[in-house]
């Protein structure tokens, strides 16, 4: 990470544990996090409440556990002049989608699974392209060559210019034609 940092590589750190929505880790939560901004990183949020077992029944609850969680988390960010980004399924967070941008640096709209250039342009036409990134699945493509003319035409109809792509050891395995 440290060689990728200095090369002037972005390297966030990844919090993925859907339980720090909940009040009583964010003493822990917040440990974690100064210790990344003091080490100079970034964070990237993948916690996903949606995953848990009951979401379905405690979703506005837990939307807000989550939103309460990127509020604090992007405060503390701003107070080491570091960036707070996070992950999210559209489906799941569609209510409060203001409240998130509001709260973090860059949206990342995991979009795996499809291969259609025109449902990544419907979810991402309502938001500021500069705040917005990508993910995408390297398994989900044939071939390196689909991936990369796929990103190349999701950017040119959306003007979105950040990917993710998940993951290098998925993608390594790519056919390169």
């Amino acid at each position: 990470m440290k060689k990728l940092k200095a090369q002037g590589k972005a390297v966030d750190l990844v919090l993925s544990e859907p339980l720090y929505i909940f009040p009583d880790k964010w003493h822990e939560v917040k440990n974690r996090l100064i210790d990344i901004y003091k080490s100079g990183y970034d964070v990237h949020f993948d916690v996903e409440p949606h995953i848990l077992p009951d979401f379905k029944e405690n979703s506005d609850e837990y939307l807000e556990l989550f939103i309460g969680l990127l509020r604090k988390a992007h405060r503390l960010g701003k107070r080491f002049g570091k960036k707070t980004s996070v992950a999210i399924s559209v489906s799941h967070y569609k209510r409060v989608m203001d409240d998130i941008f509001e709260n973090s640096d860059l949206v990342v709209f995991m979009s795996y699974g499809f291969k259609s250039v025109r449902r990544v342009e419907h979810i991402v036409s309502s938001y500021d392209k500069n705040r917005v990134a990508v993910a995408l699945r390297a398994k989900d493509f044939s071939s390196e060559k689909e991936l990369l003319e796929y990103i190349k035409d999701v950017a040119e109809r959306t003007d979105v210019k950040i990917f993710i792509v998940h993951n290098l050891r998925q993608w390594k395995t790519l056919n390169r034609k």
